[in-house]
């Protein structure tokens, strides 16, 4: 069981810009930010080994979310504009089993499916089913190599900023969970001293991906969505840890 508390207060500077706008009004406005909010979740895990070649793990993860976000302006005159004084409420859902089957020495799968789920303020109930599956190649004791594809569904923070974005003009869309497709192949190296290395190549295809915005000329960060998203690379890591010394590198 988790709980968490967290908060943001924003206050605009002396040289701040006034040049945040509420949909139908020209004047422009230095946007105030005072935020609170209260996670509380539970986390829950079971494994068990079937046989040698077989073992299983399920899980879930649910929380709840509930706080208030208050949004003053001024103009630079020091006048009163529009507030927003919004209380919000949502939660976080997800439920996970996987396996690992290795039925030879040289060869092993892990594989597993993932539903999730995320209920947020103004934004219909969005849900997912995520399958994931690895192979793993054992050449022999110090070499590995893997393919890997797995779906992924990233929720966004839950939060009443909808509140002032759907007032401004160039918004009022909600934000929606990213969705996406990983693909990796990657290569294992252990060298016998404490040395191993890593090499992979990575693709991941998001549709809709998440993005940083902010409101005006502030520090008031509001995720948004991209159409699409593509991400590749490829990666070279070497990590070093010497049973006789407490510091891995």
């Amino acid at each position: 069981v988790y709980m968490r508390e967290g908060g943001l207060i924003y206050t605009p500077g002396a040289g701040d810009l006034p040049d945040f706008q509420f949909r139908g009004d020209s004047t422009n406005y230095i946007l105030a930010e005072n935020r609170a909010f209260t996670t509380l979740g539970t986390r829950l895990t079971f494994d068990k080994r079937l046989t040698k070649e077989l073992k299983y793990k399920v899980g879930l993860d649910l929380n709840n979310v509930w706080g208030n976000e208050n949004y003053s302006t001024t103009t630079t005159a020091g006048i009163t504009g529009p507030a927003v004084n919004a209380n919000f409420e949502g939660s976080n859902f997800g439920v996970f089993g996987q396996g690992t089957w290795n039925p030879l020495d040289w060869t092993g799968v892990d594989a597993g499916v993932r539903y999730d789920q995320q209920i947020q303020p103004n934004t219909p109930l969005q849900d997912q089913v995520s399958p994931r599956i690895k192979w793993n190649i054992y050449f022999d004791p110090i070499n590995t190599a893997y393919l890997y594809y797995g779906r992924t569904f990233l929720t966004i923070n839950i939060e009443g900023l909808h509140a002032i974005a759907s007032s401004a003009p160039y918004s009022g869309v909600p934000t929606l969970p990213q969705r996406s497709s990983w693909y990796e192949a990657g290569y294992l190296h252990d060298f016998g001293f404490g040395l191993r290395m890593k090499a992979d190549g990575y693709y991941e295809y998001s549709s809709p991906g998440i993005d940083d915005e902010t409101l005006g000329n502030t520090a008031i960060d509001a995720e948004v969505n991209d159409q699409t998203v593509h991400v590749s690379g490829i990666e070279l890591g070497l990590s070093f840890e010497n049973p006789a010394t407490p510091f891995p590198v």
